[in-house]
């Protein structure tokens, strides 16, 4: 993946999802280190980053080596180093004794101006922070007052789509709410290109019960289409590979398949 494409992929992450790669992979915080102080666990921070790398279409070592490049040139350069000096444990307390929470706590101080951005994160991984300072990013903070930070919808990493019949490509959806109707996000990196026709985006129940939402005749593509209000009757969200005949049915020749009840959903 070229530096540029890496750069427009960066430019539609959702700020929670960069700032965990920022953090983890651009400053070199430890993701022990990192849970700790959102008060989360380090499997979890770890699936995330997963499932953002792979919605990035960032697989190769020189790809990561291209993102974490990109990251740096945006990132101011103060600040970032210090981290590191505060990991080795404290040794000036005399009088009261190491305090569990003091590592994290440190932590979140060395970080400074990344504060807010450990604040985004701890909210997109839902690990119990409520962002306001450094006193409530460590792990014996107090959890979150009820209110309307409680009704917020948390973000969720996209979802792979399933490949069929042997696929080379790969997807990822989410469905984004808020003000009007619901819309899919729908981004296809690798399929083979099609010299007559393209691909359709369907909502899928079989080959004879299926509506079009959107299409593309690159192999490599992003779509954002409206969900109408029946597409609650549909089991799928499904790519198929469609001829320039002007049959506007589904051809049966399918690419990639989801459940839509296992799309996550993200705030608009």
């Amino acid at each position: 993946m070229s530096a540029d494409r890496i750069s427009a992929s960066l430019a539609e992450l959702d700020p929670e999802s960069r700032a965990l790669l920022e953090l983890s992979m651009v400053r070199g915080i430890p993701d022990d280190d990192l849970a700790s102080m959102l008060g989360g666990d380090a499997q979890r921070l770890r699936q995330r980053r997963r499932a953002v790398l792979e919605s990035l279409g960032v697989e190769s070592p020189a790809e990561r080596a291209a993102l974490v490049g990109t990251l740096r040139g945006e990132e101011p350069p103060p600040e970032a180093e210090p981290p590191r000096e505060a990991e080795p444990p404290p040794k000036e307390p005399a009088g009261d004794g190491p305090s569990p929470g003091r590592g994290p706590r440190r932590l979140v101080w060395a970080l400074a101006g990344g504060l807010m951005i450990a604040a985004v994160v701890a909210l997109a991984l839902a690990l119990g922070s409520n962002g306001d300072g450094p006193e409530n990013a460590g792990p014996a903070g107090p959890a979150p007052e009820p209110g309307a930070r409680a009704t917020a919808p948390v973000r969720a990493a996209p979802v792979k789509l399933d490949p069929l019949g042997g696929s080379p490509g790969r997807a990822t959806a989410q469905i984004v709410v808020g003000d009007g109707d619901p819309k899919l996000r729908l981004r296809v990196r690798g399929l083979p290109r099609v010299s007559d026709g393209g691909y359709v985006v369907w909502l899928y129940n079989s080959v004879s019960e299926a509506q079009e939402l959107s299409g593309s005749r690159a192999g490599t593509f992003s779509v954002n289409p409206p969900l109408p209000p029946e597409a609650d009757r549909y089991r799928f969200i499904e790519i198929s590979r469609e001829p320039a005949d002007g049959n506007r049915n589904h051809s049966g020749a399918s690419v990639m398949r989801v459940p839509i009840e296992k799309i996550p959903r993200a705030s608009r």
